[in-house]
């Protein structure tokens, strides 16, 4: 039966000039060969479509009558009687690109995939179905999660999917917590932390959590110029929020000392661009400082400090840490000599004063 419905169905093709799937050719009152095929096909048994090959025969009439999404739920119906029939039926909708090109097919490939446990194609699946169709994104939530309760082991692979759809659906809160758990088990690949960051950014717009990440992970394969674009960007588009992304950024850098020198170049290439704001210019200085162009970063801190005094008790901290790496540096000693000044703290001040002396006697003249 089922390889003489499909040589009839072929041979109708090749003898029709018109396509088997343009009903409206074939006239008023009329139908074509297809419809008739597909109205007695669906008279059969429910149990007549455990049979892969009937099925397929009914997926590819209902393609051609632009049924798509009727062929799918037949595949469904398929595989929820036929579990076996899996991997044909996989391979049926990678071979029909009408039907594959659709966010229902897709769809049902990310549940195949995960039952079959191949989960990349799973994720591209995801990813497809998506884009496809966005609506369809939060059943495809739901269904990962669920697997991902189910099989915990497979924790990775099905929470990067996670992330992937939060971030498609605009969900920065989420999709951000996800990545950060990913970050913190070491998981996956910083090329694949990189994509998904950048795929948040451009899902969801910059966040600084989004530009942070990207920061930490340009700065940890020393890319320095990849996290250029990043930061700039947000530093343009968000003035209120300069504090608060210059602060995250100099805790990556008291969490990873090398980090300074970083820190000092991208904000050097930032400051050819833009006229860098209070908070970003304090922290240019303090990488400057931590680097060793003490010099430098003293010319820097006294600008801020003619528009802002209270920071005396700050630079008074961030001076005397520094005079211990270069306890040599006469402008270190001076400059501390006259925050203590300031502050009528003289015997402070008579102590950096002979420091100075000490390691330039020359400023005696």
């Amino acid at each position: 039966g089922v390889k003489h419905i499909r040589y009839y169905l072929e041979d109708e093709d090749e003898e029709s000039d018109e396509p088997p799937f343009a009903i409206e050719a074939t006239g008023p009152g009329k139908v074509s060969i297809n419809e008739r095929v597909l109205k007695r096909l669906l008279l059969l048994p429910h149990a007549a479509f455990l049979n892969p090959d009937l099925t397929f025969i009914f997926c590819d009439t209902a393609l051609k009558l632009e049924q798509n999404k009727r062929a799918i739920e037949a595949l469904e119906r398929l595989f929820e009687g036929n579990p076996d029939a899996c991997g044909q039926i996989i391979g049926w909708i990678e071979a029909n690109e009408t039907a594959s090109l659709t966010a229902p097919a897709q769809k049902f490939l990310v549940r195949l995939g995960l039952e079959t446990g191949e989960l990349q194609k799973a994720g591209n699946a995801a990813r497809a179905a998506a884009e496809l169709d966005s609506t369809q994104i939060p059943s495809l939530i739901e269904m990962i999660d669920e697997r991902l309760k189910s099989t915990p082991e497979h924790e990775t692979e099905l929470t990067l999917m996670l992330t992937e759809l939060y971030s498609r659906a605009g969900n920065s809160e989420y999709a951000e917590e996800l990545l950060t758990s990913l970050k913190d088990k070491e998981a996956v690949e910083d090329e694949e932390i990189m994509r998904l960051t950048n795929d948040i950014m451009e899902h969801c717009g910059a966040t600084i959590n989004g530009v942070v990440s990207a920061v930490d992970l340009c700065f940890k394969g020393g890319r320095v110029q990849e996290s250029f674009p990043h930061v700039i960007a947000f530093y343009r588009d968000n003035e209120d929020l300069h504090a608060d992304l210059a602060s995250e950024i100099k805790q990556l850098a008291e969490e990873n000392d090398s980090y300074w020198e970083l820190v000092a170049e991208l904000l050097d290439a930032v400051s050819k661009e833009e006229t860098l704001s209070a908070a970003f210019r304090y922290l240019q200085a303090r990488a400057h400082l931590w680097n060793g162009e003490v010099e430098r970063a003293i010319f820097e801190f006294d600008q801020l400090l003619m528009f802002n005094k209270s920071l005396r008790g700050e630079l008074t901290t961030l001076y005397s840490e520094a005079v211990e790496r270069y306890p040599q540096n006469t402008t270190l000693a001076l400059a501390l000599y006259q925050l203590y000044l300031e502050e009528k703290q003289h015997t402070k001040a008579a102590e950096y004063l002979c420091l100075a002396l000490r390691s330039d006697p020359g400023q005696l003249k």
